[in-house]
């Protein structure tokens, strides 16, 4: 239980105190209606990937500018309340939050591990 109360209170600082919070939302408004249930899942997907792309072009966008930001994806979670509490159209689906802000200069980032980029790759 405790640490879940201090996740919880780490998840809430890191909103409030986020100097730019952004939500991504899904629509598929513009997206093709096929009568078939396989096309439409597919549309969606092709949707969501686009979204994905987006939200990382943004980042990266941010990063030139000398920004820092990342994702949570909380909202996939409690869209209904997200979009409830927001007002938002019926037809958008909150995905993502964006932070962003500039980093502190006198942090560090932390140590990670260099990962194996072979262990991702298929070859035949």
């Amino acid at each position: 239980v405790h640490t879940i109360d201090r996740l919880l209170r780490r998840s809430h600082a890191q909103l409030v105190d986020a100097p730019v919070l952004l939500l991504a939302c899904l629509t598929l408004e513009q997206s093709h209606r096929w009568p078939e249930k396989t096309r439409r899942l597919a549309e969606r997907d092709m949707f969501v990937q686009s979204l994905g792309a987006a939200l990382q072009n943004l980042l990266l966008a941010a990063g030139e500018a000398g920004l820092r930001g990342y994702l949570k994806g909380a909202p996939l979670f409690c869209g209904a309340a997200v979009g409830s509490a927001l007002d938002l159209p019926e037809d958008w689906e909150p995905t993502f939050l964006v932070l962003l802000g500039y980093p502190d200069k006198s942090a560090e980032p932390p140590p990670r591990e260099a990962i194996d980029v072979e262990q991702f790759l298929l070859q035949r």
